[in-house]
C-alpha cells in the first residue's frame, strides 16, 4: 500500500480522446493548447486521436471537422460506432450495427467469450427484462442512424448485408487483424500493433479478425471482443482500402535491392510478388542509403590512405559520406546490387580533385615505386610503420641512396626486401647502410638457397636486374 500513487491519474490522462477531439472540432477549437484546462490533455494521445478521426472522416486534413463529423455528433456514442452505425445504415445494416455498438458497450451482454457473433446469438435468445431493454435501446439507435443516413448505397452483387466483421472493422479499421501463427495465439492489425489470443479460444482457428476490445499494454495486448472475417468479405466490402503498392527492400542475404509489387491493408500484406518494372529513383535511393551505412567497404583503401597521407580532404571519409550524392548516385544508375567496379569508384573520387590536388596527390604519395631495375610496385600506405615498399633485393642493386618520397622527398620509404622466392629478408629504412652491414649476413643464407641469382658483395655498384646470373651476363655480353 505505501508504494501506491497517492492519487490515482486524471480521467484525461487515460481515457479515449477522439470524443473530445470531435467535440472541439466542432465548436472550432480545434487546437487544446489554446484552452484552460485543470488537466490539459497529453499531445500524443490528442495527435492519436485526431488521426483516428480522420481515418474515419470525421475530420479533414487541417482538423476541421467535416459534414461526415457533424453526423456523427447527433449519436450518442463514440465517434468509431457512430461511423459505424452510419455506413451500415446506408447499406441496410443499421440495425445490426446498433447491436453491435451495444455489445461492445455493454459487458456481460449476451454472456461472456471474445467472439461477438455467439454473443449476439444469446442475446437475441435472452428473454431476461435486461436482454430485452438493451434491445429496445439498440432498435433506437439504428432508427436515429437510418433517419440520418445520407446516401442509399446501390446494391453489388455478393451478400446483401456486410457481416459483423466486416461492421466492426469499419469502426476500426486500424485493428484489422491476420492470425500469425497456426496456434492462433499472435495477430498482426491493420496499424501495425500486436493482439494476442487465448489459443483455446474458437476465434483462434479463423484467419483474420476484427478487434473490438483488447486488455492490457500496448504491445501484444489480450484480445477480449473480436469478430471473425473471410478474406472474401473483405475484398468485397473493404476493397477500397486495399493499397497496391511498389516498395523497395534490402535483401541483405543476397546483397541486393528487391523490388515487390504488394497488396496491403495498412501493415498486413496480403501478397506480393516481384515488380519486372521498379521505381528506379526508389532503388537508386536505397542503394545510396545502403552504400553510406558501410561506405569504408566500397572505396578503394589504396586512393583513400594516399589521400590521407597527401593531406587532400576532399577525399576523408567523412567529406565523401557527406556528397555520395554527387560522385557515387551515378555509379548506380540501373543498378541493383553494390558490386562496383573498383576502377570506377577510383575514377569517380579522383574526378573530385582540381589539377592542382591531383599534381599534388602524385607528388607527395605517388601510387608506385619504380625501382632501378625498372619495375613497379605499389607503395602501401596503410603499413603501421609508414609507407612501404615490398621488392626483390636485386631490383635495388646500383642504388646507394635511400628512396624517399613526400614534399622535397623527404620521407624515407621503408623497404621490405625479399628473395627471389617472394620470402621477406629484411626491412629497412637506411639502404646504404644495410648494402654495408647486415647484407654480408643475408648473403651468406641466401647464395646457396637460390645460387643462380646475384649476391655481390658490393651490390651498390651492380646494375640492377631482376635476371638470373646467366641471363644477366648473356644480356651484358
Amino acid at each position: 500500500h505505501p508504494g501506491r500513487a497517492a492519487f490515482d491519474p486524471p480521467e484525461i490522462a487515460l481515457a479515449d480522446l477522439a470524443p473530445l477531439a470531435l467535440a472541439l472540432a466542432q465548436w472550432g477549437a480545434g487546437d487544446p493548447a489554446a484552452l484552460a484546462w485543470l488537466d490539459p490533455p497529453p499531445p500524443a494521445a490528442y495527435a492519436a486521436a485526431q488521426e483516428r478521426l480522420r481515418a474515419i472522416t470525421a475530420l479533414d486534413g487541417t482538423g476541421r471537422i467535416t459534414a461526415h463529423g457533424k453526423l456523427l455528433t447527433k449519436l450518442p456514442m463514440d465517434p468509431p460506432l457512430a461511423h459505424m452505425l452510419l455506413w451500415a445504415a446506408e447499406r441496410g445494416a443499421h440495425g445490426e450495427a446498433a447491436e453491435l455498438a451495444l455489445l461492445l458497450q455493454e459487458r456481460g451482454l449476451g454472456g461472456r467469450g471474445e467472439d461477438l457473433d455467439a454473443r449476439l446469438v444469446r442475446w437475441r435468445g435472452d428473454r431476461s427484462p435486461r436482454a430485452k431493454a438493451s434491445g429496445e435501446l439498440a432498435a433506437r439507435w439504428g432508427r436515429l442512424a437510418g433517419g440520418l443516413r445520407q446516401s442509399q448505397i446501390e446494391p453489388v452483387e455478393g451478400p446483401a448485408k456486410p457481416p459483423l466483421g466486416v461492421l466492426l472493422a469499419t469502426a476500426y479499421p486500424g485493428n484489422l487483424a491476420r492470425r500469425r501463427g497456426p496456434s492462433g495465439e499472435e495477430w498482426l492489425s491493420a496499424s501495425g500493433r500486436g493482439f494476442r489470443l487465448d489459443p483455446a479460444s474458437p476465434l483462434a482457428r479463423v484467419a483474420w479478425l476484427a478487434i473490438g476490445d483488447a486488455q492490457g499494454e500496448a504491445k501484444g495486448a489480450r484480445i477480449v471482443a473480436a469478430a471473425a472475417l473471410e478474406l472474401a468479405d473483405i475484398e468485397h466490402w473493404l476493397g477500397r482500402r486495399i493499397e497496391r503498392r511498389q516498395t523497395v527492400c534490402w535483401n541483405a542475404g543476397d546483397a541486393r535491392a528487391e523490388a515487390r509489387l504488394e497488396r496491403r491493408m495498412g501493415a498486413i500484406v496480403l501478397a506480393s510478388a516481384p515488380d519486372p518494372a521498379p521505381d528506379a529513383a526508389a532503388v537508386a535511393a536505397l542503394l545510396l542509403d545502403q552504400a553510406q551505412r558501410n561506405l569504408a567497404a566500397l572505396l578503394p583503401a589504396t586512393l583513400l590512405a594516399r589521400a590521407r597521407h597527401a593531406g587532400l580532404d576532399s577525399l576523408a571519409l567523412d567529406q565523401l559520406a557527406d556528397t555520395t550524392a554527387t560522385w557515387l548516385a551515378p555509379l548506380l544508375a540501373g543498378r541493383r546490387d553494390l558490386d562496383l567496379d573498383r576502377g570506377q569508384v577510383t575514377s569517380a573520387l579522383l574526378a573530385l580533385l582540381s589539377w592542382d590536388d591531383r599534381q599534388r596527390l602524385d607528388r607527395l604519395a605517388p601510387r608506385e615505386f619504380v625501382s632501378p631495375a625498372d619495375s613497379n610496385h605499389p607503395i602501401d600506405y596503410n603499413a603501421p610503420a609508414g609507407p612501404t615498399v615490398q621488392l626483390r633485393v636485386q631490383a635495388l642493386f646500383g642504388l646507394d641512396t635511400h628512396p624517399a618520397i613526400g614534399e622535397h622527398a623527404g620521407e624515407p620509404l621503408l623497404l621490405s626486401l625479399t628473395s627471389p622466392g617472394g620470402r621477406p629478408i629484411q626491412t629497412t629504412a637506411d639502404l646504404p647502410g644495410f648494402w654495408r652491414g647486415s647484407w654480408r649476413d643475408v648473403v651468406k643464407e641466401m647464395k646457396g638457397r637460390y645460387p643462380r641469382h646475384r649476391w655481390p658483395d658490393e651490390p651498390w655498384t651492380e646494375k640492377p636486374s631482376l635476371k638470373t646470373k646467366n641471363a644477366f651476363q648473356r644480356a651484358e655480353k
